[in-house]
C-alpha cells in the first residue's frame, strides 16, 4: 500500500519508472494503465481511510515487499528507539509503581511477595468441567506426596474440591505449608524490558503436568510413578476413551484452571537428550523451596528499565588556567580576567607553533666549498681529474721557465701556503 501511494503521488507531476514486480502486479489488478490512458486520471474509490486497506490488493506482504521496504531493519530500529518507560509513583494499586524495573520485581517477590501479588479470588465459572476439576484435585494431592516431611510446616494438603485445590497454590497457603519458601519472578506475558530467561506460560504448563499418552517417558523419569499409579494414569485412561473434541474440551478446561493459579512448583517434562532425561518436579536452592509465580497477578502494568544514576564527584583541584590566573593576580597584580585571557592566548600561540608543517619537495643540495667532511660526488672527482691533466700539460709546456725566473721552487711553496691559508 505504501509503494502504491508513493507511485501515485509521483505520477501527479511525472511518469515514474516502476521496477518493482509486486507494484506492477498491484497496478494491473487495479486496472491502472487502461484507466489513466482513457481518462487521464486515476482514483482509489475503494480505499478505506480508517483501516488503510484497499479492495483488490493482497492483505499480507510477501518476502519481496519485506526485502525492499526493509521491514526487519525498521522493526529492529523501532525497538531500539523505543521511548523510555517512565515509572509512576507508588500508590495503593501499584505499590512499586506501574512500571518498576525487573530488579525491583525480583526483590519484591523474594522479600514481600504478598505486597506485589494481588489476592486470589475464587470464580465458580472455573469449575465447569467435572473431569478436569477431579484430575486437578488428584494432581495437587499427588504432587505434595513427593515433598519430604522436613520441608513442611504443617500437614500435607488434601483438597477435595477445585476451589481448595487451587487455593493450595496461592502465596498465603504456600507460606503456611512450606517451612522455607521462595517465590521466583517470571516475565512471561509482561510488556517492556524482559530481563529473565524465557519461561513457559501457565497455560502451557498443562502439557508438562498432563502429558498425552503419545508422550514417551524414560523408565527412570520422575513422572513415571504418576503414569503407573497416579493422576497421569487416570488422565491417560480418559484421553484414550474420549473422542478428539471432548479431549480438547478437557485440555481447554485444564488450561483455564492453570491460567488462574498464583504459583506452581518448577517442573520440566522428559527430554530424549541432555541433562533433563528424567524431567523435574519441585526445585530447591539453599534449603528454600522455589515456586514460580504467575505474572498475571503482579501489581504492575509493564517492566520498566532500570534508571542508571551517574556518579558525579566533586573536583578537588581547579584547572591549570584558573590556577595560573589566580597566581598572577596574587603575585603579579594582574587582574584575574586578564590572566585568563593571557593564558588562552598562549595556548593558541603554542597550538599555532606546533602546527605540523607540510613536507618540502626534495631538491638538489648546494655544494659548499671548503667543507672537510663533505662526501665527494662524481662531478667533483671528474673536475679534479681534468684539473690535474691541465696542470701536468702546463708543466710540460713551461719546462725551463723555472730556470729563467729563478727561485721558482720558493714561489711554488709560497703559493701552496697561500692556498692552505685561504682554505
Amino acid at each position: 500500500m505504501t509503494s502504491l501511494n508513493l507511485h501515485l503521488i509521483g505520477h501527479v507531476a511525472i511518469t515514474p519508472l516502476n521496477k518493482l514486480s509486486y507494484l506492477n502486479a498491484a497496478l494491473v489488478d487495479l486496472n491502472f494503465g487502461p484507466t489513466i490512458e482513457h481518462f487521464g486520471m486515476f482514483f482509489l474509490h475503494d480505499l478505506a481511510i480508517d483501516t488503510g486497506t484497499l479492495e483488490g490488493l493482497e492483505s499480507e506482504d510477501d518476502g519481496e515487499v519485506a526485502r525492499v521496504m526493509k521491514l526487519d531493519q525498521k522493526a529492529k530500529r523501532t525497538k531500539q528507539n523505543a521511548s523510555w518507560i517512565q515509572n509512576s509513583e507508588p500508590n495503593t494499586l501499584f505499590p512499586y509503581g506501574d512500571s518498576p524495573p525487573w530488579e525491583t520485581i525480583v526483590n519484591a517477590l523474594r522479600d514481600s511477595p504478598e505486597k506485589i501479588i494481588r489476592g486470589w479470588i475464587w470464580d465458580p465459572t472455573w469449575d465447569g468441567h467435572p473431569q478436569a476439576s477431579r484430575l486437578f484435585c488428584q494432581m495437587a494431592v499427588d504432587l505434595w506426596l513427593i515433598v519430604g516431611d522436613k520441608a513442611l510446616a504443617r500437614d500435607r494438603p488434601r483438597p477435595t474440591s477445585l476451589e481448595q485445590a487451587m487455593r493450595v497454590w496461592t502465596v498465603t497457603d504456600l507460606q503456611e505449608t512450606l517451612l522455607h519458601s521462595q517465590f521466583i519472578a517470571s516475565g512471561q506475558g509482561l510488556r517492556g524490558a524482559r530481563m529473565n530467561q524465557k519461561q513457559l506460560s501457565f497455560r502451557s504448563m498443562v502439557d508438562v503436568f498432563f502429558p498425552l499418552p503419545t508422550k514417551k517417558l524414560n523408565d527412570d523419569s520422575v513422572w513415571k510413578p504418576f503414569v503407573t499409579k497416579g493422576y497421569i494414569k487416570e488422565f491417560h485412561r480418559l484421553a484414550r476413551s474420549l473422542p478428539a473434541e471432548q479431549l480438547e474440551d478437557l485440555l481447554k478446561a485444564l488450561r483455564t484452571i492453570f491460567y488462574n493459579l498464583q504459583c506452581l512448583p518448577f517442573a520440566q517434562s522428559c527430554q530424549t537428550q541432555g541433562n533433563r532425561k528424567k524431567g523435574q518436579i519441585w526445585k530447591s536452592a539453599g534449603g528454600w523451596v522455589e515456586m514460580q509465580t504467575n505474572p498475571r497477578f503482579y501489581r504492575v502494568l509493564r517492566i520498566g528499565k532500570k534508571e542508571v544514576k551517574k556518579k558525579t564527584g566533586t573536583r578537588l583541584k581547579a584547572s591549570k588556567a584558573v590556577v595560573e590566573a589566580r597566581l598572577d593576580q596574587e603575585h603579579r597584580g594582574i587582574p584575574y580576567k586578564m590572566g585568563r585571557r593571557e593564558y588562552t592566548n598562549r595556548q593558541r600561540s603554542a597550538k599555532r607553533l606546533n602546527y605540523r608543517q607540510p613536507p618540502k619537495k626534495p631538491g638538489k643540495k648546494a655544494v659548499t666549498i671548503g667543507t672537510e667532511h663533505e662526501p665527494e660526488t662524481e662531478s667533483d672527482s671528474d673536475q679534479e681529474d681534468i684539473g690535474s691533466e691541465t696542470e701536468s700539460n702546463s708543466d710540460k709546456e713551461d719546462t725551463g721557465s723555472t730556470d729563467m725566473c729563478g727561485s721558482g721552487g720558493e714561489g711554488n711553496a709560497s703559493e701552496e701556503e697561500d692556498e692552505l691559508q685561504y682554505l
